[in-house]
């Protein structure tokens, strides 16, 4: 998981601005995750189109693209000649389009309590991480954002994969979520792997999962 750099996302309006290229934003990981607005809304920077998957139809199979009237008008231009093909074998497949319908739905009630109730157990998850790996001297940091977090076994938060690729201790994090895997709490068994929380998820379960995850790093630390 990481984070565009503090005014990256605005350099590059800038520059798509000054020199007219299209800016996109792939959301496919991070929108309705976070927000009907998406990244682009958290981050006060709106792209010329964007493209989102299944987080739309809360996992059904499902993609869409959005944008600016101007752009998107190109699809279903007047002149045949002009028109760009937007094909896909399941362009709107009556399943996944009436699960987005809901999901959206779901999603706007009550002010957005879905998402009052992930950022609310995503920050008792990484609040409780932290305090775990500092009491057992473990150096790491965990990245999060709303629901979705990672712990990195490194001294910073990795900027690129590059970084993250020379910094991060991949034997230990597989090792572990192995362990947890075996103790009931799925983690992804692949290193450096994004771990998510869902509304169905309650406050005990974080406290299970904190639990399991101070056990099975003292154990490691033996």
């Amino acid at each position: 998981m990481v984070k565009p750099a503090v005014g990256y996302l605005e350099g590059l309006r800038r520059l798509a601005d000054r020199y007219g290229f299209v800016l996109i934003f792939d959301e496919v990981k991070t929108g309705f995750r976070h927000g009907v607005g998406g990244y682009s809304r958290i981050a006060g920077v709106m792209p010329d189109l964007a493209v989102y998957g299944k987080a739309l139809a809360n996992g059904y199979p499902i993609a869409a693209l959005g944008g600016k009237k101007e752009l998107m008008d190109w699809f279903v231009h007047p002149e045949l000649s002009k028109r760009v093909l937007l094909a896909g074998t399941y362009n709107a497949h009556p399943v996944p389009t009436a699960a987005a319908i809901a999901t959206i739905e779901r999603l706007l009630m009550n002010d957005g309590e879905v998402y009052r109730h992930v950022e609310s157990l995503g920050q008792k998850m990484q609040e409780g991480l932290e305090k775990i790996l500092r009491t057992l001297g473990v150096e790491a940091v965990v990245a999060r954002q709303g629901s979705a977090f990672c712990i990195y076994f490194m001294d910073h938060c990795p900027k690129d994969w590059h970084d993250l690729a020379g910094h991060h201790d991949f034997g230990f994090d597989e090792q572990m979520r192995r362990k947890l895997i075996e103790l009931g709490v799925y983690f992804f068994p692949v290193a450096a792997k994004q771990c998510s929380i869902s509304f169905a998820h309650t406050t005990e379960d974080i406290d299970a999962t904190l639990e399991q995850i101070k056990n099975q790093l003292s154990e490691m630390l033996r």
